[in-house]
């Protein structure tokens, strides 16, 4: 019964920490997109897209405070202080979180693999979308910013009643920033904007970038919007597609491409970590908890800072092994060593306190 009670107490208050971080993750990226929809009959779709890679960073938080805030409050109330003397509800404890940890793990499992990166590339198809007709439904004779690095300014436009996916425009005025970080100012006599393609002619282009800079006239040229709105595109090659877009890819395009590409396969054990990392995160808040209870300061603001704490280390352990996975062996030992350690640091406690407890 005693096992049963921890548990439901750690999903209650998991699921109620999961909705409030995935709504605040939700709001605060929505905040940096708001120039991009057109309505905000488009905000409701675009938040469920976005929802699974909000989980991505949700989860972990969530499932940590769980147990702080569950154990933490027991510890404050002094319902386990039978802790340190029974070692039936040690063991008790110690099952219902390894318990929880392990049902929290499939979950994150399936949206680390699957459910975000594909719903993360429909939602970014999605900006896209909504980003174009946005651009054909510009007023004329104002500066627009449909995106960030990117202004857009022309003196009129004609919409093709024949095709709808077409606009055309007259003086155009484009500002923009390349993936490459290099700035360029375009200017056109007429635009036409069809489908994916912006046509421009008669017209100039300058780079702004001081050591590569110059100036240029053309007759005709056409740019990519999706490259304009460094947007992800749909190209034939898929190869080069999921070699370059990592984080869209799912299971499946992983497990198959990892042989072949080196990113591919770095992409696959940083998952694989995060996953571990998932696992070990409400272990290492009862660790901690097991430091600040003792000194009575285990409150909820405590809690935030040590499993925010513990989330910003993992995420940039995971990270900063891409940097070192330029040799294969030393990526192995910085993504997997520090987990290893952690590992057995936990495991070595856990048999010092049941010798000396026992």
């Amino acid at each position: 019964m005693l096992l049963f009670y921890f548990l439901k107490r750690f999903y209650k208050n998991f699921f109620l920490f999961l909705l409030i971080l995935i709504f605040i993750l939700a709001f605060g990226d929505m905040l940096t997109r708001l120039t991009v929809l057109p309505s905000m009959s488009s905000i409701p779709k675009l938040i469920m897209l976005m929802l699974p890679l909000m989980g991505v960073f949700a989860v972990p938080i969530a499932s940590s405070l769980a147990v702080f805030s569950v154990i933490g409050q027991s510890y404050q109330y002094n319902e386990v202080l039978m802790f340190h003397f029974l070692p039936n509800l040690r063991k008790v404890i110690y099952k219902s979180i390894l318990i929880f940890s392990l049902s929290i793990v499939p979950l994150y499992a399936f949206l680390v693999f699957d459910f975000a990166p594909k719903s993360y590339l429909e939602g970014k198809e999605f900006i896209l979308t909504v980003a174009k007709e946005h651009m054909s439904q510009l007023e004329p004779g104002k500066f627009h910013y449909p995106m960030a690095n990117f202004v857009i300014y022309f003196k009129n436009k004609i919409n093709d009643f024949n095709d709808e996916d077409k606009t055309k425009f007259f003086k155009v005025l484009l500002m923009f920033q390349d993936d490459d970080k290099q700035r360029y100012v375009m200017t056109a006599r007429e635009g036409i904007l069809d489908g994916d393609i912006l046509y421009l002619k008669d017209g100039s282009m300058q780079n702004q970038n001081s050591p590569s800079s110059y100036f240029a006239t053309f007759q005709q040229t056409q740019i990519s919007i999706q490259k304009l709105l460094h947007q992800p595109s749909k190209v034939d090659e898929m190869k080069r597609f999921q070699a370059r877009h990592l984080k869209f890819l799912a299971w499946k395009d992983l497990v198959s491409l990892k042989s072949k590409f080196p990113k591919v396969n770095m992409e696959f054990h940083a998952r694989v970590a995060r996953i571990i990392w998932q696992f070990l995160f409400p272990f290492l808040s009862f660790i901690i908890l097991g430091i600040w209870g003792r000194l009575n300061f285990s409150n909820l603001v405590l809690g935030i800072l040590g499993t925010g704490l513990l989330f910003l280390f993992s995420y940039l352990q995971v990270s900063l092994s891409k940097i070192f996975w330029i040799n294969k062996l030393i990526g192995f030992l910085f993504l997997y060593g520090t987990i290893f350690f952690i590992s057995l640091t936990l495991f070595l406690i856990y048999l010092k306190r049941r010798e000396t407890r026992t």
